[in-house]
C-alpha cells in the first residue's frame, strides 16, 4: 500500500506516527511538513524530536513542506505518487476536497483528542483538564 504522511515537524504526536509508519508493512511513497512559518510549539522538548521531514529526506522519501497543500500545482505533483492513502497526524492544515480525492482508498486523520469539542491548541490539557 503506497502512503503519503501529513504530520508537523515539532510535534511528537507527529514523530511517533511517522516513526510507526516507517515499521509498517506499507510504502511510504511521500510526507506533507507544515511550512516552517506555521510551525508553532510552546514544547521545549521539541528540538530533540525527530523531525520527520528530514529523516525522510535522509531515506530519499519525497518531503514537501507546502505552504497551501490545497492548490492545484501540489495536487498534481502529489498525484504523480499515486497514494493508495493519506495518513495524517497533527497536520493543522484543512485538506481540501481536491487533495482528498487524490488517495485510491481513503484518507484518514488522528487526533489527540475529542472532536469536536477538544480541538485548536493544546487539545489534550484541555480534554484532561475538563475531566
Amino acid at each position: 500500500m503506497r502512503v503519503v504522511y501529513f504530520g508537523n515537524s515539532t510535534s511528537a504526536f507527529s514523530a511517533r506516527h511517522f516513526a510507526a509508519l516507517l515499521n509498517a508493512p506499507c510504502d511510504l511513497v511521500g510526507v506533507v511538513d507544515v511550512p516552517a512559518a506555521k510551525q508553532k510549539t510552546t514544547n521545549p522538548l521539541a528540538a530533540g524530536l525527530l523531525n520527520f521531514a528530514n529523516e525522510a529526506d535522509k531515506l530519499n522519501i519525497p518531503a514537501f513542506r507546502p505552504i497551501d497543500p490545497n492548490t492545484q500545482i501540489f495536487v498534481d505533483n502529489l498525484e504523480k505518487l499515486n497514494p493508495d492513502l493519506f495518513i495524517a497526524a497533527g497536520y493543522s492544515i484543512i485538506l481540501k476536497e481536491g487533495l482528498l480525492s487524490i488517495p485510491v482508498s481513503l484518507a484518514v486523520n488522528f487526533h489527540a483528542s475529542l472532536l469536536p469539542d477538544y480541538r485548536g491548541k493544546h487539545p489534550v490539557f484541555w480534554a484532561l483538564r475538563n475531566g
